[in-house]
């Protein structure tokens, strides 16, 4: 079997890549501003002929963790390529888009307002139809345009001379002298990298090829489903979120803002069931009761989320898993943003160092970071969304006044907390029991 060189698979492979060419953030905004969709051009399948083309990484997965690893990795003169089974970088949106705000964004991206669709002023909490508590928050976080978003990581990646392919299933690993050595194709050629990483979703293959993670269990996802349509409900730049068990058992309703008039309605399930009704069942009532119109299928969107803790390890040899693939979303509420900027910036470093030592062991500080930080902070959130549940709906209203009342009356992300004290103590001594029966969630 022939080797080819890496400037040889345009031909070979017939996909198009986002040109990296030296361009500006104002030429970069203004593709974003038209809403660039990356295609592939004239996909056709390859030669019958098996092609090597050799990489220092592969990227299976364009999405936040996949582009943002790769402008990393890019950046630091690795040639890398990003391989995803959709036929346009960002579409569909399988997400809320709501997110931190721009100091936050600004630790890992240049920030650009063309894929922000508004502000955040704060949170609305409503219980079933007998209560709801506002609470606004400064700088309290932004909704993206994720499509956009997403499609101007893709830029940034080409940029720093990142290959894109698109519309082209991974189907495995390539295995070489027993140690994984790139990725085989759908159409039977294979790229060859040093490094592997997986970003490739909740249903990550890679992760379960590689033996670091496993099949999900209906337990451990959130079944998650979204509209978006023009309407002035709870259209005011609150993040609305509606609990209890005439909205959705087990998870929550949402109502997000998206700017000029528009707003995301969607619901997601937590222990999902075959069972019970699906998340489009509750989501279509809820718009139904709300709005007095059915719902436009037009503009579903639906998917799964990773809701348990990420594994212990996050590589095995030389592949490593970032983003939802990791199990990385935050298992109480489902976002996963920042979680994955924040991940493929720590894999990022672990992998350039794994290389600069030359073939000598480097200790996983990825691995190793995530448990020591993030991890922990997922098992707290698992634990919290464990006591929601066990919550009765008539304490639903009482618990959520005293968790209001930690917050004050007005809070400002962009300075430090500070949660009075008594009011500490009370809620603690409110969800002790709770707590104590679910205690050894923290420890997994």
């Amino acid at each position: 079997m022939e080797a080819v060189p890496p400037c040889a698979l345009f031909s070979l492979l017939r996909f198009t890549t986002v040109k990296a060419v030296s361009r500006g953030p104002a030429a970069i905004a203004a593709d974003a501003r038209r809403s660039v969709r990356f295609r592939p051009s004239g996909f056709q399948t390859a030669p019958s002929r098996r092609t090597f083309v050799k990489y220092d990484a592969v990227v299976v997965g364009a999405s936040i963790a996949g582009l943002s690893t790769a402008t990393h990795l890019a950046g630091a003169g690795w040639s890398i390529i990003v391989i995803d089974r959709r036929r346009e970088i960002g579409i569909p949106v399988r997400c809320g888009e709501a997110t931190g705000n721009r100091a936050e964004l600004s630790r890992f991206v240049t920030i650009d307002e063309s894929w922000i669709a508004c502000d955040i002023s704060g949170l609305v909490a409503h219980v079933n139809d007998s209560f709801s508590r506002k609470l606004p928050i400064r700088d309290g976080g932004v909704m993206l345009r994720r499509d956009r978003f997403e499609q101007s990581l893709a830029q940034s990646a080409s940029a720093k001379g990142a290959h894109v392919l698109l519309n082209t299933p991974v189907t495995g690993l390539f295995i070489k002298n027993n140690h994984p050595a790139g990725v085989t194709l759908e159409n039977g050629n294979i790229i060859e990298a040093s490094f592997i990483v997986g970003a490739d979703g909740a249903e990550s293959s890679v992760g379960r090829w590689a033996g670091i993670t496993r099949p999900l269990l209906l337990t451990e996802i959130a079944s998650a489903l979204q509209y978006r349509l023009k309407s002035n409900f709870c259209n005011d730049g609150f993040l609305h979120f509606f609990i209890g068990g005439s909205v959705i058992p087990h998870g929550y309703a949402w109502v997000f803002p998206k700017g000029n008039g528009m707003v995301s309605i969607g619901g997601g399930i937590y222990r999902c069931s075959p069972e019970q009704p699906s998340a489009k069942h509750f989501v279509d009532r809820f718009i139904k009761k709300h709005l007095g119109a059915e719902p436009p299928l037009e503009t579903l969107v639906s998917g799964a989320i990773p809701v348990t803790l990420p594994p212990r390890r996050l590589s095995k040899e030389n592949i490593v898993l970032v983003g939802d693939a990791g199990r990385q979303s935050n298992p109480l509420t489902a976002g996963g943003i920042m979680n994955a900027l924040e991940a493929a910036e720590s894999a990022s470093r672990w992998l350039i160092n794994c290389r600069n030592a030359n073939g000598a062991s480097v200790p996983d500080s990825y691995s190793a970071g995530w448990r020591r930080n993030q991890r922990r902070q997922h098992n707290l959130f698992m634990l919290l969304r464990e006591i929601w549940f066990s919550i009765p709906e008539s304490k639903l209203i009482p618990y959520l006044k005293t968790a209001f009342s930690l917050a004050g009356n007005d809070l400002d992300r962009s300075k430090p907390f500070k949660m009075p004290l008594l009011r500490f103590v009370e809620f603690m001594f409110i969800v002790f029991p709770l707590a104590i029966k679910r205690i050894l969630i923290l420890f997994k």
